[in-house]
């Protein structure tokens, strides 16, 4: 028979006790597995010899634990061990969460007992990936998240079988009929967490069994995804170099290989400082992007972070933030930003990740400069369309961008509307005037209402309405 791939914990740290009846371990281990792969610390009685002490190992490791969870079916309603822990949980006042497999008819005492107390009744969930989110999301879990285990697999509920003899003491549901009195004379307060739990946080099992974390290199292939909406990209510009008090010519800055004179310049180099460690991401481009997956800076071990969670842009000669739709969330100075909108930040602000923190550092750095080169901020020309079902800014920062269903293929995705083709359309810089060409798409692209031939370029101006099959956009030059 196959255990459970998840050990349990062991440690001095807020873990969750797992009261449930061995005979439901085919409906419990996914879910013990589904926490644990989220990073939840989880304590249950799988590999206890029966020869020891079993009784004083449950009531230990109870009267430790920071929360409950406790498994309802018609098994656990029969069986003395679930009842006296579910009756010491309540006694020692624990943070609780009643889990119901099925829909089961409960004594008065324990119904009465359990009617106080938060409950997810699995058998009301179509899917199972939005049962486990219920779950993972209870806030009084949220104490004993740790660190996740992406090597964990989720299993299927028929994995496990039957027979509990091999592993497991027996349950002890046989023998004479159990009182309920003491259900009954329990007196029960639902605690309060003493713990600061983030309540921004929301969990997606999707992000931690989805077959992508690999780390190979997909600098060709488009990343948008349904957490990273905010694709943003400037033209690839100089930066504006501040002059310095040696910026004269003089004959000993002259380069003796090419001849040209040398001007020496001064730069603000940014960079992010991990808060508590000495971690520092020097901030080395105009788009700088950060999150889990194929990202200028990548945080591989910390699933509250989504795979495109956050932007860095310099512009202007300043630094802005962009959160990408995160699901965690990106704050600034401890407060939440509004996702797809540049926010300027400065030096010592805070920046937090969902809980990754680092500050924003600027250190002056002196650079070479070609006093030929001539460069204005004015002149930096930004390109994007406007999504108008969401108000999405789709920057256009290639000589071809394709637009489409396919992400392989195309810069930008429209996955949620079944009208786009998979190659739908391009948007061309030529001469320096923009067109878009129709690649034969099954529903056509429009131009101000206007269908436009396929395979062909089609010049767009300034507030032009762009129509992609269903999906409306707005041409736009900043």
């Amino acid at each position: 028979m196959k255990r459970c791939s998840v050990k349990p914990y062991e440690g001095d740290e807020n873990y969750i006790f797992i009261s449930y009846c061995h005979k439901d371990r085919r409906f419990v281990y996914p879910v013990i597995e589904c926490l644990n792969v989220v990073g939840y610390r989880v304590w249950f009685d799988e590999g206890i010899n029966p020869g020891t002490e079993w009784p004083e190992i449950i009531a230990n490791h109870l009267n430790a634990c920071a929360v409950c969870i406790a498994f309802i079916s018609e098994n656990a309603a029969r069986s003395h061990n679930c009842r006296r822990e579910i009756n010491f949980a309540l006694l020692k006042k624990k943070p609780f969460l009643s889990i119901f497999l099925e829909d089961v008819q409960l004594s008065l005492g324990m119904e009465m007992q359990l009617s106080a107390m938060q409950s997810i009744l699995k058998f009301s969930y179509a899917k199972r990936n939005e049962f486990f989110n219920a779950i993972i999301n209870t806030q009084i879990l949220k104490q004993c998240l740790g660190i996740p285990n992406p090597t964990i697999t989720i299993s299927d509920d028929s994995v496990y079988g039957d027979d509990d003899n091999k592993i497991f003491a027996s349950d002890n549901t046989a023998g004479s009929s159990f009182s309920d009195q003491w259900f009954k004379e329990t007196i029960m307060e639902i605690p309060n967490s003493k713990q600061n739990i983030n309540n921004e946080i929301k969990l997606d099992i999707e992000s931690y069994i989805e077959p992508d974390l690999d780390t190979t290199d997909k600098s060709n292939t488009n990343t948008n995804e349904s957490d990273n909406t905010y694709d943003s990209a400037i033209d690839v510009v100089e930066p504006v170099i501040k002059p310095s008090d040696e910026s004269k010519v003089e004959d000993d800055n002259v380069d003796e290989n090419s001849n040209k004179t040398v001007v020496m310049g001064k730069i603000d180099k940014y960079m992010l400082i991990k808060k508590g460690s000495k971690v520092k991401v020097e901030i080395d481009k105009f788009k700088f992007t950060i999150g889990r997956l194929n990202c200028d800076y990548t945080i591989k071990d910390n699933y509250l972070i989504s795979r495109n969670h956050a932007t860095i842009l310099l512009k202007n000669g300043k630094c802005f933030v962009v959160d990408n739709n995160s699901r965690n969330k990106t704050f600034l100075n401890g407060k939440v930003i509004e996702p797809n909108i540049e926010i300027e930040i400065n030096e010592f602000d805070e920046i937090s990740f969902a809980d990754v923190v680092f500050i924003l550092g600027i250190q002056e750095s002196e650079i070479e400069k070609d006093p030929e080169l001539t460069i204005m901020r004015e002149s930096i020309k930004t390109v994007f369309l406007l999504r108008k079902s969401n108000n999405e800014i789709i920057e256009i920062n290639k000589t071809i961008f394709r637009i489409g269903r396919k992400q392989d293929v195309c810069d930008y995705v429209i996955a949620d509307n079944a009208s786009i083709s998979r190659n739908h359309a391009d948007i061309i810089l030529k001469n320096d005037q923009y067109y878009i060409i129709d690649n034969r798409s099954a529903n056509k692209t429009f131009v101000n209402k206007s269908e436009i031939p396929p395979a062909k370029e089609i010049l767009i101006n300034y507030e032009d309405e762009i129509k992609l099959g269903t999906e409306c956009f707005i041409f736009k030059i900043k």
